[in-house]
């Protein structure tokens, strides 16, 4: 495809739209693995055994998820630009 210069701004556009949503998709893995550390704090100071457990699962689930959204971004290393998933 053949981009026009008027054609410059929109696409300059979209790849600024495609960089924000990345940017906030590693901000949200942030989240996730914050939450993870919260989870597995919190199961050790838990007493019954069913209460550990659900927040030691649900620590899982957020490194899980954590882990698989980490792996579908892409990665810069210098100049490249990588996509490991």
């Amino acid at each position: 495809m053949v981009f026009t210069s008027d054609q410059g701004p929109a696409r300059n556009t979209l790849n600024t739209l495609k960089a924000n949503q990345v940017g906030d998709t590693y901000t949200l893995t942030t989240v996730l693995f914050a939450a993870v550390l919260f989870f597995g704090g919190v199961a050790s100071k838990l007493e019954r055994q069913l209460a550990r457990s659900l927040a030691l699962a649900a620590a899982l689930i957020f490194v899980i998820v954590g882990v698989l959204t980490l792996a579908n971004l892409p990665v810069e290393l210098g100049d490249e630009l990588f996509f490991l998933g």
